[in-house]
């Protein structure tokens, strides 16, 4: 029953009417029980869970056990993507207290449980049945799982491994939420005149007003399982990125459920086709704003710091980082600035609408004179969920 790794001690997975996943109100959930020692079910539940750290193990935090934990095969690979969300432990055993470990004799050798909300204490308290015979004491660990919140990562069964993006920071992943908004742009007169006036008159005055709308997306990235011990040098990381546009197509992992890295697919086209599946957005098209945590789904159970220990602190958090997405899209066959060899332009956040009194609707990318740089910095968000911890 090996999930992550490396524990030695028993468990066995006990069947009840539970287990089996439950669906109401557009939500699925499900548990699943397992009978050990009581001494190691606090490890398992951990471990389960992703919060579970040894010496031997990377400090960065797994991502919860998947569910179920058999390979997906032909008879079963249409199972529901749930991951281990919470846990209960509940001892079993009729005859398991050492009441030896509750004795307050001087001359007790014993160390004593003081503490019964201390699990290490506790362990003690039913590390043998009371009949002195070498029957461990056993515990139920019920593991409760809901839906899988996460994109963009696959579970290879034969290694117990959750692979990610190749551009995802490892034990972390994604979610990906898009909302519409649009612009009400204001039209400069000089281009526009008015259908079936005499040329000379056709010209719209100066104080007219024409508007176009400008469809916009405000696209949220869920950056989930974030350890909370990175949080300085992830939002350090993430500073540079704020009021920059993609310089580079960008953004197959939040189009696309799973991209296997070892088998990339760039599904990006120059052509104008836009009918093109798992399309990485066009350079200069998504602008970052900012980030927040959220805090709901912060995980404070699990330590804090201690002084000259920086990977104590086992909690996790998830960040939401905001996008805006501009992106007009201008036929090729307006005029030839709009195309080289047959390619459309795409235009983005550094392309404004040619203010000349005679013209076609031209988009044109503007610069700022004093520099010669785009109004918006361009910079590579390739690694933008990829920090490069030292």
């Amino acid at each position: 029953m090996s999930h992550y790794n490396e524990y030695t001690f028993e468990v066995k997975e006990v069947m009840f009417q539970e287990g089996l996943p439950q669906f109401s109100s557009g939500h699925v959930k499900a548990a699943r029980k397992f009978v050990m020692s009581c001494r190691n079910a606090e490890e398992f539940a951990l471990r389960m869970l992703g919060k579970f750290y040894a010496e031997s193990v990377s400090p960065s935090p797994y991502l919860p056990a998947p569910y179920p934990f058999v390979p997906a095969t032909s008879d079963n690979w249409g199972q529901l993507n749930m991951v281990a969300r919470a846990f209960t432990i509940l001892p079993i055993s009729a005859c398991m207290f050492q009441m030896s470990y509750l004795n307050v004799d001087e001359d007790e050798e014993t160390e004593l449980v003081t503490d019964p909300t201390n699990m290490l204490q506790m362990g003690q308290y039913f590390d043998r049945s009371v009949d002195g015979d070498d029957s461990e004491s056993k515990c139920v660990v019920t593991i409760q799982y809901e839906e899988n919140p996460c994109d963009c990562i696959k579970f290879h069964v034969n290694n117990a491994e959750w692979v990610p993006h190749e551009n995802i920071y490892p034990g972390t992943c994604i979610s990906v939420e898009r909302n519409p908004a649009y612009e009400m742009f204001t039209l400069p007169n000089g281009g526009l005149i008015w259908e079936g006036i005499p040329i000379d008159d056709a010209a719209l005055k100066p104080d007219s007003y024409a508007y176009k709308v400008i469809p916009k997306a405000d696209i949220i990235v869920h950056w989930h399982n974030v350890p909370v011990n990175r949080l300085c040098q992830i939002e350090n990381h993430l500073m540079k990125y704020r009021g920059g546009v993609n310089d580079l197509p960008w953004g197959d992992m939040l189009s696309c459920d799973y991209v296997d890295p070892e088998t990339p697919v760039n599904p990006y086209s120059d052509e104008c086709s836009e009918d093109t599946l798992c399309k990485e957005y066009e350079p200069e098209t998504i602008l970052f704003v900012d980030w927040q945590e959220d805090r709901s789904q912060r995980t404070d159970g699990f330590g804090g710091m201690r002084i000259g220990n920086p990977f104590d602190n086992r909690n996790t958090t998830t960040l939401k980082l905001n996008f805006k997405q501009k992106r007009i899209y201008v036929p090729a066959n307006l005029t030839d600035a709009y195309t080289e060899n047959d390619v459309c332009v795409i235009a983005g956040w550094n392309h404004l609408f040619l203010d000349r009194e005679k013209g076609v609707d031209l988009w044109l990318r503007v610069l700022v004179a004093a520099t010669g740089d785009p109004i918006f910095p361009l910079i590579n968000f390739s690694d933008i969920f990829y920090p490069a911890f030292v």
